[in-house]
């Protein structure tokens, strides 16, 4: 993700990127400042691992809109017992390196306890705010695990409603 931002408070450009699998990857990364002529590039050669829980998906969508998109789990990064903000990216394929950001689609939360067979009320499904992000809250009543059930829509219809993920703490 290509930041569009001016420098931060701590003089950096802050960016995400999203890897849709565990192995080494050389990111690339490009730099124009115009206004004082500064013009650079680096490059970076690392390890990715794979997590315990998986925060990232890949989903093969049905109906109409048959394509595959990536969606990655970005908070809460440190749940707590209660409201949480949840925030989701939404990328679809277009080739097998290029993922744009994909901001036309509906996701509804479920999240539920599977060791107490429960639920929990007052969830605000994300919605989409900018690039391929889509923000809401999730409510955790209690500590363990939680699987966060998505139901994935486009123009109102269901394309996926099998993937979930899972947080626990």
């Amino acid at each position: 993700e290509n930041t569009t931002e001016n420098a931060s408070a701590d003089k950096f450009w802050h960016s995400q990127v999203v890897f849709s699998m565990p192995g080494e990857w050389d990111l690339n990364i490009y730099f124009e400042k115009a206004s004082a002529g500064i013009i650079g590039n680096g490059s970076f050669k690392f390890q990715v691992t794979a997590p315990t829980l998986p925060l990232v998906k890949s989903i093969q969508l049905s109906g109409a809109d048959s394509s595959k998109i990536l969606i990655a789990l970005l908070s809460p990064s440190n749940p707590k017992l209660g409201m949480n903000d949840i925030e989701i990216t939404v990328h679809k394929r277009q080739s097998a390196m290029l993922f744009p950001p994909a901001e036309n689609y509906t996701i509804e939360i479920n999240p539920q306890m599977p060791s107490m067979g429960h639920g929990s009320p007052r969830n605000e499904n994300p919605i989409h705010i900018s690039n391929g992000h889509y923000k809401g809250k999730v409510n955790f009543t209690m500590s363990g695990l939680w699987r966060v059930y998505l139901t994935i829509k486009k123009d109102g219809t269901v394309v996926n409603n099998n993937e979930y993920f899972d947080i626990e703490f």
